[in-house]
């Protein structure tokens, strides 16, 4: 997300300054929420602790404009990744590629009127730092289309029509239909995740994901688009996507 170019150079800057780097940063923010786990699998049996930072706009604002995930492991050493500002980042820890070891999983709320979700996973096992990314929001073929209706088609194929007569004065006003008919092509609004969470699939870890689709304007919500996924052969799989 944030920083990507700089993204490995920083690491290894910190990997090689740890002490003098991490106490810099950490001087500049205040623990949000941290957890002790395993999360390297070195076999040394010491629990690795794993924290979020944030540094406020200011004293009274709830909104943090830097946001650090540090993670001090047990064996010695620690290391430090910039993440994008927003509010109330949260972590979960669960083992999502299925390595056998832990992973870390944050999202952080980004404020706007569409509850947006930032998400980033990292991998620490053996203490090398993978970024594992997390799936794609889902795209869609969805627009509007004549009769007050509106149509969604999802990546498996799969095609919902929605009537939406109910709000044709809405639509009328807005100069969208005239008589039924739409006044011109337009398309429906899909955000990003509003909400990515983990779940047991089977005999595994995966991700919900739930995607708002909304109409005329933002708030005009007409339904969302909900994937599940799993980390397959170094990459996110799609299982499963529904309209509701």
């Amino acid at each position: 997300m944030k920083l990507k170019c700089l993204y490995i150079p920083l690491l290894v800057f910190i990997f090689m300054f740890p002490a003098a780097i991490g106490a810099e940063i950490i001087s500049k923010g205040q623990l949000v929420q941290s957890k002790k786990s395993d999360v390297t699998c070195e076999g040394d049996k010491n629990r690795d602790e794993i924290a979020i930072y944030g540094v406020p706009y200011d004293p009274q604002s709830h909104y943090l404009k830097e946001i650090y995930l540090e993670v001090k492991f047990g064996g010695g050493g620690r290391v430090q990744i910039p993440l994008d500002g927003g509010y109330d980042p949260k972590l979960k820890l669960a083992d999502l590629n299925h390595d056998g070891c832990k992973d870390v999983f944050i999202t952080i709320n980004t404020g706007g009127s569409g509850a947006i979700v930032l998400n980033d996973l990292y991998s620490f096992k053996n203490k090398k730092i993978v970024n594992l990314t997390v799936p794609q929001p889902v795209t869609a073929v969805a627009q509007f289309i004549d009769g007050y209706k509106a149509s969604i088609e999802l990546p498996n194929g799969k095609k919902y029509i929605v009537d939406l007569i109910d709000r044709k004065k809405d639509y009328d006003r807005l100069g969208l239909y005239h008589d039924g008919k739409l006044s011109e092509p337009t398309e429906l609004m899909i955000d990003p995740y509003s909400s990515l969470k983990i779940v047991r699939m089977k005999d595994r870890k995966g991700f919900k994901g739930i995607q708002a689709v909304s109409g005329a304007y933002h708030a005009d919500r007409i339904g969302n688009i909900i994937s599940k996924w799993n980390y397959e052969n170094g990459k996110w799989q799609l299982v499963k996507v529904k309209f509701r």
